[in-house]
């Protein structure tokens, strides 16, 4: 069920790519062919992308898909909906380690229906489906997280903790969040595992070699000025804001209706959890106050995965506290347990999520692509498939491209395909490159051109007369016109 739910229609579901997809499948691709990104750097561990900068395994994670399924959309995400079908596994086998025997719920029920069950949540999870559909970095994260404390837990030889504790840390480099929430994790696990008399004394000083050996070339990029740039431009000022923002993670409009309100990041009318999920998280949250003998390492743990998020200005952020699932989820498999010791319990909860899945499957595969077309800049592709497969490009001296809808100059790279590989960026082509200018269209100053062809909003090609093709969104909609001068 996980892979379906993640892999079907993955290539037009989200419609198109977004601009972060897109610039990562042309580094990725940059990459894969000359050795450098965009930017001619050789084999970065940190891309700069736009304005920014952002870890680079993502890129090197897609290499595989490009090179046997082609530079296309399916490629660009098959590992964050790979990462996606298999986290079900991982939480099984997470929450078959993990110890509930002071709970007090029937011993059977814990050892053998609990991994199972947290599993299926996690394989029909609106969350944890919405960012496995798209190339998202911290999708990818999340699941090298959860394989490397699955492998630290039930390494029985030193040589599976390390490997754990190997994927763990090398996670900061496939988000911004793992760059703090992933070290953390390592060392509150392994001192845990250490009290526990779990590994040994040698398991922790080579886990601390490791650790300085895989972070080295992460503090180098800090040092350099953009291993944490990110930071700075999305940090909160003082503690209170941080407090308001890390609370803001709880709030039920978040979780259960809308989400962030990123169009991208949810499906309509459905939050991060089924609605009625609410219920179950209530109840998790008494039993877990109860009975759960592990709750300081749960809640400490549990803070740890929220800190990114509540450091960050835009709050709540369903992709920077998307390390706090397994936490939530299990909040959500104790309610369960409590629900369905009731009489009625079982009928009305397989009731519910057999209405509310169902429902959630017709909105997500049925309606999100029409509704949500625009948030995914969708047309780019149309645009370009225009520009190149027809030809058009060739018949004109300049090419003129609106950027009402951002960051334009990365899709024509992309799909412009092989044309532009040898082609650097200097840090303007968002300007421009090659025949291409990408600004703001005013007609009545560009109508006189001569040669030239036009790529821009409905309000800014209101009064051209040449329309040559127009491009619309799915739910009809003018995405772009093109006028030929």
């Amino acid at each position: 069920m996980a892979f379906v739910l993640r892999f079907y229609n993955l290539s037009s579901n989200p419609p198109s790519l977004d601009w972060d997809e897109a610039g990562n499948a042309w580094s990725s691709y940059s990459i894969l062919k000359t050795g450098s990104d965009e930017y001619g750097h050789k084999f970065p561990i940190t891309l700069r992308s736009f304005s920014d900068y952002k870890p680079a395994m993502y890129a090197y994670a897609m290499m595989p898909a490009i090179k046997l399924f082609g530079l296309n959309e399916f490629a660009v995400r098959f590992p964050s909906a790979l990462a996606g079908s298999l986290l079900p596994l991982a939480i099984y086998l997470l929450f078959s380690l993990l110890s509930f025997s002071s709970m007090s719920f029937q011993r059977r029920l814990e050892s053998s229906v609990l991994p199972l069950l947290a599993a299926f949540l996690t394989a029909i999870n609106p969350w944890i489906i919405q960012f496995s559909r798209g190339g998202f970095e911290a999708n990818l994260g999340l699941s090298l997280v959860l394989w490397g404390i699955v492998m630290m837990l039930c390494g029985r030889k030193t040589i599976i903790y390390i490997l754990g504790l190997g994927l763990l840390v090398l996670s900061v480099y496939v988000y911004h969040a793992n760059k703090f929430v992933a070290p953390v994790f390592a060392v509150l696990l392994t001192l845990y595992l250490f009290k526990k008399r779990k590994i040994s004394r040698l398991a922790v000083v080579v886990a601390a070699i490791i650790m300085v050996l895989l972070l080295f070339p992460f503090s180098l990029t800090v040092q350099r000025g953009y291993g944490l740039s990110r930071l700075s431009g999305v940090a909160v000022g003082n503690v209170y804001d941080s407090l308001q923002n890390f609370l803001s993670h709880f709030n039920f409009d978040f979780l259960f209706l809308n989400g962030d309100g990123n169009a991208r990041h949810h499906v309509l009318g459905f939050g991060l959890f089924y609605v009625f999920e609410a219920i179950l998280m209530g109840a998790g949250i008494i039993s877990f106050s109860k009975n759960f003998r592990h709750r300081v390492i749960f809640l400490v743990l549990f803070i740890v995965s929220l800190l990114p998020a509540a450091v960050a200005a835009e709050a709540p952020h369903a992709i920077r506290s998307i390390l706090s699932f397994p936490f939530f989820l299990t909040l959500v498999v104790f309610g369960f347990v409590i629900i369905i010791k009731y009489k009625w319990g079982k009928f009305l909860l397989l009731t519910a999520y057999a209405y509310f899945f169902l429902f959630y499957v017709n909105a997500r595969f049925k309606h999100y692509p029409f509704e949500v077309s625009q948030s995914w800049q969708y047309g780019y592709k149309q645009v370009a498939e225009f520009l190149f497969e027809e030809n058009n490009y060739q018949k004109y001296d300049k090419i003129v491209s609106t950027t009402a809808y951002n960051q334009p100059y990365i899709y024509m790279l992309l799909y412009g395909g092989n044309r532009f590989l040898a082609s650097k960026n200097d840090g303007t082509f968002q300007n421009g490159f090659a025949k291409f200018e990408f600004k703001k269209i005013n007609w009545q100053e560009e109508k006189n051109r001569q040669n030239v062809l036009f790529v821009g909003t409905e309000d800014e090609l209101r009064d051209a007369i040449n329309v040559v093709d127009t491009i619309y969104f799915l739910d009809g909609k003018v995405a772009f016109k093109i006028v030929g001068s």
